[in-house]
């Protein structure tokens, strides 16, 4: 857990975790937000705590994203801004960004 993350949370319990007296946490016996919202808020940060703990100490795989994400993101950023430029530059598009001198008004039909 970040350092100081870890400093926030414990300014709001008392130091001294349930597990560290060696009691069975509250929380953990409950299982509804209802019941979890009536907590006080010092065990809403414990179970909070616990939860990131639980988390952070999983053995994860890493999985395609986590292999490969970048360097695909990265070719196709490149490969999407090198056509951009080849047909910005080399197919010869009239790109007619102002109409000024180019635009003959029609002269009036007589009647």
């Amino acid at each position: 857990m970040f350092p100081l993350f870890r400093r926030a949370l414990s300014r709001f319990s008392d130091g001294e975790t349930e597990a560290q007296r060696g009691e069975v946490p509250k929380d953990l016996t409950q299982h509804n937000s209802q019941a979890s919202a009536s907590l006080p808020l010092t065990s809403r940060v414990r179970s909070f705590q616990q939860t990131v703990e639980r988390q952070n100490h999983q053995d994860r795989l890493p999985n395609f994203h986590d292999k490969y994400g970048t360097p695909i993101l990265l070719s196709g950023a490149t490969f999407c801004l090198a056509i951009w430029a080849y047909a910005a530059t080399q197919i010869g598009i009239e790109w007619n960004l102002s109409p000024v001198g180019r635009v003959v008004p029609k002269d009036w039909r007589s009647q």
